[in-house]
This record gives structure tokens, sequence and C-alpha cells, in this order.
């Protein structure tokens, strides 16, 4: 919420709820979705809530948005833990 200037829960649903096009493009921003084509709209229900449009005209490939963007960051998470558990079983060799 600091990201948004928005100081408590009550006033971020205020103005999710008064500006719903303006919460989307921040959830849509903060969860860092990867664009091929940008969207020109959040959504659009002028044909009625039940046939709501999400991110109009927008192009987007899933799989960069979300397994590859993560790649780097577990990759070091993975190297970190398993330099950890060699030095753990390496500690524990030299101590027995």
């Amino acid at each position: 919420m600091q990201k948004l200037n928005i100081s408590s829960l009550d006033e971020l649903s205020k103005k999710a709820k008064d500006d719903p096009e303006w919460f989307w493009r921040a959830v849509e921003k903060d969860v860092g979705i990867v664009w091929d084509m940008p969207y020109t709209t959040a959504k659009d229900d002028s044909q009625g809530i039940a046939k709501s449009k999400w991110f109009v005209n927008g192009d987007t490939n899933i799989y960069l948005s979300s397994v590859e963007k993560f790649q780097k960051k577990i990759q070091i998470k993975l190297h970190i833990t398993l330099y950890l558990r060699m030095e753990q079983h390496l500690n524990l060799l030299i101590l027995n």
C-alpha cells in the first residue's frame, strides 16, 4: 500500500470501489505480469458483469509471467540451500 500512497485497508477498499480500473492496473503491476502487447482497458463490463472482459487487447504469455520470471530467484535459493546442506554434511563428517 505504501507504493500507492495509501495508508489503510479502508482507504484501499474505497479507492478500489470508486475506481476499479485503477485498482486492477495496480494489482497487475504489483504482480508483475509480462505483456507482449499492453492492454488498453483492465476490465470491460459494458456487456454486464457475467460477460466481463479482462485486460482487453492485451497479449501475454503466462509462462513468461510465472515460471520464467521467477526461475533465477528459485535457482539462487536452490544454490544457497544446497550449499548450506553440503556445508552441514561436511561439518558432521569432520566432527565425527
